[in-house]
């Protein structure tokens, strides 16, 4: 009979500690950079300089872990254009996937076939997304000889 009883503490110990440990570790945020940090720089893409808005949740278990991508903003197509005078013209369409709205603020790099610079950044230009929504950015490029594009984007608080 005390056999039983020592059996069950121990189990009973081991089963507290176990679920301890998982609560402990139950769920952790962290903000993937990586690929954007280590990634070389390349042309006619949109960079996320607010890493809150696209980051990785991580759910850390005792036998395995569980990823999942929290999204708030994205981008659902960015192009370049000649508008009618011959000038470049850069288009993006920013998505809002939260519920509330959201202001962010976005700018332009311009590059030649060389890659090297045309034109200083663009400045900030602020809108305004709307819960669930879409809203399209727009920005025309000075010099004739612009053929490549960089936009990059952060959150304003």
């Amino acid at each position: 009979m005390k056999n039983i009883g020592i059996r069950q503490r121990v189990l009973f110990v081991l089963l507290t500690s176990m679920f301890a440990m998982q609560a402990a570790a139950a769920e952790r945020i962290i903000n993937d950079r990586s690929d954007q940090v280590t990634n070389p720089v390349q042309m006619g893409e949109v960079v996320f300089l607010s890493h809150e808005s696209n980051r990785t949740k991580t759910n850390r278990g005792i036998f395995a872990d569980s990823r999942h991508s929290v999204i708030r903003l994205s981008v659902e197509n960015a192009y370049m254009d000649v508008n009618s005078s011959g000038f470049k013209t850069i288009t993006a369409l920013f998505r809002n996937h939260t519920d509330f709205d959201q202001f962010i603020e976005v700018r332009a790099q311009f590059y030649d076939d060389a890659f090297r610079v045309t034109e200083a950044f663009s400045r900030w230009k602020r809108f305004f997304l709307p819960a669930n929504g879409v809203e399209a950015y727009s920005v025309i490029a000075i010099k004739l000889d612009t053929t490549q594009y960089r936009l990059e984007v952060r959150e304003v608080k």
